[in-house]
């Protein structure tokens, strides 16, 4: 009796899973058409005309030392004695 039940089983397994995969195959989506893709172009660049002016310097450095950064040694103003740092006793030999 217990074969009997056995194939019984099996049986309606099979038909379940036949069932199922019928059910699967023929409810699937269908993709969504895909976008062609968009148009290369493939024409030579055209070159944009420029004013190119060649030169030995940058813009606006017309002097031989340019605007410098002025001012004198690091102390004091500049000037024959040098800054209050450097005047009278504190140098050396005199």
């Amino acid at each position: 009796m217990k074969n009997q039940n056995d194939l019984i089983v099996a049986g309606a397994v099979i038909l379940v899973c036949i069932g199922v995969s019928l059910a699967f195959f023929f409810q699937k989506r269908e993709p969504a058409p895909i976008a062609p893709p968009p148009t290369v172009v493939t024409t030579d660049a055209q070159p944009v005309p420029a004013n190119v002016k060649y030169a030995n310097s940058l813009p606006g450095g017309g002097g031989a030392a340019g605007a410098g950064a002025g001012g004198g040694p690091v102390g004091g103003p500049a000037g024959a004695g040098g800054g209050p740092a450097l005047s009278g006793a504190t140098r050396a030999g005199g």
